[in-house]
C-alpha cells in the first residue's frame, strides 16, 4: 500500500511536469485577487461578487466565521519584509500576533500566533487546500513563502468545514492561502526594500504571459537579510527564496497547475527573558545572548552563535482538475514537502551547561483527491487525504571548554517506519430560498510509528548516520511502541439572508490537535532518569498519557453588508478536551507534558470595514472574551494540580484594533493601531503582563502616469513604513508553548521604533 501511494504521488507530479514540458500548464484569470476560484454548482454563491472592505474581503452567505485578507491587505500588513503569513493576520479579531523582530522575519523561535487563546502551532496551514505542516518544531511554516506570490489569505476561526483544515492540527483554526497564478500578460516585477538594523530585501518575478501553447509560467527569487535589533547575529543573516508556477489548460475537460517553493534561511535566536527581567523593561529590553566567548561554560552556553539555526524547506504540489461534464469535477492534489533544519541551542544536560545539536530531517508526501457534483440541487463533495511522513530524531550534546565543543553524549533514537495520515470526508451544501446549509464530517486517523531508544553511553562522536549504523544496544525504558490517534469530526452550519443586507449564521464543528510530547519526553527522561526510575515511569508511560486533543466549537454570527459599511459580529464558545499541558510534577521535580486538562474559551468578536467617502477605507476589529482552564490537572506521577478557573496563558480579555487608508494625489496614508489588554504568562496566573498599544504608519506613493515615463516601466511605487511609531516598550511574544504550570514561560520584548522603505517597478 505504501509503495503504491508513493508511486502514484511521484507519478502524478512527474506526469504533470512532463505534460507541462510538452504543452504548458494551468489557467488563471488576469486578476487573481478579484477573481475567486471557480466552485461547482451551489458553492458558487459563497465566492461570487466579493468586495474589498479595507484590508479584508466582504463575506455573505458563508455559514461559518472566516476572514480573508486581500492582496492589498497582504502588501500593507505583511510589512516591508513580505515573508510572514502571521503578520498579515494581526488585525483580525481574537488573533494575537507578536514578533521578536520588527519585520516578522523570525516566526518559529519563538512561536508568535494565538487564535482564540490557542497557540499558533495548533493552526492548520494549507495552500490551495494542500496541507503544509511539520512535526518538530510542530505546526505551520509561516515563513517559507514570499507574500508577493500570494493572492489572498483566509483564516477560519471556530468550526472548520470538513474539506478545510487538513493538517496534524486545526484546533486553532485554518490558514488557507491562494497562489497568485501566472499572469495572462508578460511582465516583470522588481522590488527593493531597505531599513534600520541593516534590513535589505530584493525581489524579482517574471511572468511569461500566455504562450502559443496556452502555457503560462512565473518564476521569482528573493534575498532578505537583517540584523537582530538586540544582541549580535542575523534575523536572518541570509534568506534565499525561489518560487515557480506553471498553468496549462489542455482542454475543456482537463487543466493543471504546478507550484514549487524553495526557502533557505540562517538566523540567530533571540534570548528569552524571565518574568523577573521583563518587570523592568528599561533595564532588560536590550538583554540578549553574549556577543563573545567568555571561557566560562555557564556563560558560553549563552553565546549568540551557539544559539542559531539554518532552515531549508522544499515544497512542490500540483492541482489537476478533471471536468468530464458541467456537473462533475475531480481534483487531484499530489504534494511533497521536505525540511532540513540543523539547530544549535545552549541548554543544561545532565545537570551541566551544554550545547545541543539537533537536525530535523522531515519528509512528507501525499495526495488530496476530491469529487464535486450536484444531486437534486444539492452540492456534494467527497474527499480523501492520504499522507506519509518521516522524522528521524537525534540530538548530540557537547560540553564547553574554553569556548570549544567537547563531545559529551548522544541522545539517539530511531523511528521504526513512517507515520501515516488517512482522512476521508464528505460535505453537503443546500439552498432553500434564503436559507443556505452545509454539513458533513471528516474522519481523522494518524499513526505514529514506534520509536526505539538506545543506550547512549559510549557512543562515539560522528554523524547521525554513522552512529546509527553502529547498531547500539536498545534501551527499553527510553522507547515507545507507537500510537494511533483518531476522531470523527462532524460539522454543521446554517446561514439565513433576512434581506439583501443582513445575513445571520450558526455553526458547530469539532476540531483536533495531534499531541506533541516527543522528543521532549526523551530529554526530560534522560535529564531526570533517577527520579523516573524511583517513580516507576518510562517514556512509554508518558506516551500512554497523551491523547488527541479535540474541541467543540459553536459560533452565532451576523453580517451586515451595506453600500458603505460591512459589519460582522459573532458570539463564540469553544470547549477543549485533552489539552497537552506542561505540568510541574512534584514527584519528578520537573515539568512534564500530559493530556490531562480541559479548557474553554468564549466571548464576542466584531469585524468592520467601511468606505464612508471616496478614497477612504476603514477597518476595525474588537474582542471581549475569556479563556480559562475547565478542570484541574493530573501530573504524570498522579499528583493533582489545582488549575480549574485559571486563565490560560497569553489570552487578552480585550483587544481593539483599527486602521484606515486615505488616498490623496497618489499618496496612500495608512495608520494602524493595536491595543492588547493584560495577559498572563502562565496558567498559575502569577505572572501578569501589562497591556500595550502599538501604532504603525504606512505611506505609499503610486502614480502610473509618472512611473510609466521611465523606459519600459508600466507602473511603480515608493513606500515607507514606521513601525512602533511611538517606540512603546512592551512585552510582545509570550512563549508559553503549552499551558505550562510552575513557571517556565519565556518573554520577548517588542521591537523598538523601526523605519523601512521599499521601491517597486513593473515592466
Amino acid at each position: 500500500m505504501k509503495s503504491i501511494v508513493r508511486t502514484i504521488t511521484i507519478g502524478l507530479i512527474c506526469g504533470t511536469l512532463t505534460l507541462a514540458a510538452q504543452h504548458g500548464y494551468g489557467e488563471q484569470e488576469s486578476d487573481p485577487v478579484a477573481q475567486p476560484s471557480t466552485e461547482v454548482v451551489l458553492e458558487e454563491v459563497e465566492v461570487s461578487g466579493t468586495k474589498s472592505r479595507g484590508f479584508i474581503e466582504e463575506k455573505k452567505a458563508q455559514p461559518r466565521t472566516e476572514s480573508t485578507i486581500t492582496k492589498d491587505g497582504i502588501q500593507k500588513l505583511g510589512g516591508p519584509a513580505q515573508t510572514s503569513i502571521y503578520q498579515t493576520l494581526r488585525m483580525l479579531p481574537s488573533v494575537t500576533v507578536e514578533t521578536a523582530d520588527p519585520y516578522g522575519l523570525n516566526t518559529r523561535t519563538p512561536f508568535n500566533l494565538r487564535v482564540r487563546g490557542q497557540p499558533g502551532k495548533g493552526t492548520a496551514m494549507t495552500i490551495e487546500g494542500v496541507p503544509v505542516w511539520a512535526q518538530e518544531s510542530p505546526g505551520p511554516r509561516p515563513d517559507m513563502l514570499d507574500l508577493e506570490n500570494i493572492a489572498d489569505i483566509t483564516l477560519y476561526r471556530g468550526a472548520i468545514p470538513p474539506d478545510k483544515g487538513l493538517g496534524a492540527m486545526n484546533i486553532a483554526g485554518n490558514i488557507d492561502l491562494r497562489v497568485l497564478r501566472p499572469s495572462d500578460q508578460f511582465g516583470i516585477d522588481v522590488r527593493q526594500g531597505f531599513g534600520v538594523f541593516d534590513f535589505r530585501r530584493s525581489y524579482a518575478r517574471i511572468d511569461s504571459g500566455t504562450l502559443s501553447t496556452g502555457t503560462k509560467l512565473y518564476a521569482s527569487y528573493s534575498y532578505t537579510t537583517a540584523d537582530k535589533w538586540r544582541g549580535a547575529g542575523g534575523a536572518p543573516s541570509d534568506r534565499h527564496h525561489v518560487s515557480f508556477g506553471a498553468s496549462q489548460e489542455f482542454s475543456r475537460y482537463l487543466k493543471a497547475d504546478l507550484f514549487f517553493d524553495y526557502n533557505e534561511a540562517t538566523q540567530n535566536a533571540f534570548r528569552p527573558l524571565t518574568f523577573a527581567q521583563v518587570r523592568n523593561l528599561d533595564a532588560a529590553r536590550d538583554l540578549d545572548y553574549n556577543r563573545s566567548i567568555l571561557n566560562n561554560a555557564a556563560q558560553d552556553a549563552n553565546y549568540f552563535d551557539f544559539n542559531r539555526e539554518k532552515i531549508t524547506n522544499y515544497h512542490a504540489f500540483s492541482l489537476i482538475t478533471i471536468t468530464p461534464s458541467d456537473n462533475h469535477r475531480i481534483t487531484i492534489k499530489p504534494y511533497y514537502f521536505r525540511e532540513w533544519a540543523p539547530r544549535l541551542a545552549g541548554t543544561t544536560f545532565l545537570g551541566a551547561p551544554a550545547v545541543r545539536e539537533r537536525t530535523n530531517r522531515f519528509d512528507r508526501y501525499g495526495t488530496v483527491v476530491e469529487y464535486d457534483t450536484s444531486i437534486l440541487n444539492t452540492g456534494l463533495k467527497i474527499g480523501y487525504w492520504y499522507e506519509q511522513f518521516s522524522l528521524p530524531i537525534a540530538e548530540k550534546y557537547s560540553r564547553l571548554q574554553n569556548g570549544q565543543f567537547q563531545f559529551n553524549q548522544w541522545l539517539l533514537t530511531k523511528k521504526e517506519g513512517n507515520g501515516v495520515i488517512s482522512s476521508p470526508y464528505v460535505k453537503i451544501t443546500k439552498d432553500i430560498g434564503s436559507l443556505h446549509a452545509e454539513g458533513g464530517f471528516r474522519y481523522f486517523n494518524m499513526y505514529e510509528p514506534p520509536v526505539t531508544g538506545f543506550n547512549n553511553a559510549g557512543l562515539p562522536n560522528g554523524s547521525f548516520e554513522d552512529v546509527q549504523a553502529l547498531n547500539p544496544p536498545k534501551d527499553a525504558a527510553a522507547s515507545h511502541k507507537g500510537q494511533t490517534y483518531e476522531a470523527w469530526l462532524p460539522h454543521f452550519g446554517l446561514s439565513y439572508a433576512i434581506n439583501k443586507n443582513v445575513t445571520t449564521y450558526a455553526t458547530y464543528g469539532k476540531n483536533y490537535a495531534q499531541p506533541h510530547g516527543f522528543p521532549e519526553f526523551q530529554q526530560v527522561f534522560a535529564n531526570n532518569r533517577a527520579a523516573f526510575n524511583a517513580a516507576g515511569l518510562t517514556v512509554q508511560t508518558l506516551m500512554d498519557r497523551v491523547k488527541l486533543a479535540t474541541s467543540h466549537n459553536v459560533d452565532l454570527g451576523m453580517r451586515y453588508t451595506g453600500e458603505k459599511v460591512y459589519l460582522a459580529p459573532v458570539l463564540f464558545y469553544t470547549y477543549y478536551e485533552n489539552l497537552l499541558v506542561g505540568v510541574f510534577d512534584p514527584a519528578l521535580n520537573t515539568n512534564v507534558r500530559t493530556s490531562a486538562a480541559d479548557s474553554r474559551a468564549y466571548g464576542g468578536e466584531i469585524e468592520m470595514g467601511a468606505t464612508p467617502i471616496e478614497n477612504l477605507s476603514i477597518y476595525g476589529s474588537f474582542l471581549y472574551g475569556k479563556s480559562e482552564m475547565a478542570s484541574d490537572t493530573t501530573a504524570a506521577s498522579g499528583a493533582v494540580v489545582a488549575t480549574k478557573g485559571h486563565d490560560t496563558p497569553d489570552f487578552p480579555k480585550f483587544m481593539l484594533k483599527g486602521g484606515l487608508s486615505y488616498k490623496l494625489y497618489g499618496l496612500e496614508i495608512s495608520p494602524v493601531v493595536r491595543y492588547i489588554s493584560a495577559r498572563y504568562g502562565n496558567v498559575d496566573n502569577t505572572e501578569k503582563i501589562a497591556p500595550h498599544t502599538v501604532v504603525d504608519l504606512f505611506l505609499t506613493y503610486s502614480n502610473p502616469k509618472l512611473f510609466s515615463a521611465l523606459p519600459g516601466v508600466k507602473d511603480g511605487y515608493v513606500s515607507l513604513a514606521f513601525l512602533n511609531l511611538f517606540d512603546k516598550k512592551y512585552v510582545g511574544v509570550i512563549n508559553a508553548f503549552e499551558d505550562r504550570l510552575g513557571g517556565g514561560a519565556a518573554y520577548f520584548p517588542g521591537a523598538p521604533f523601526t523605519v523601512a522603505g521599499s521601491v517597486g517597478l513593473k515592466f
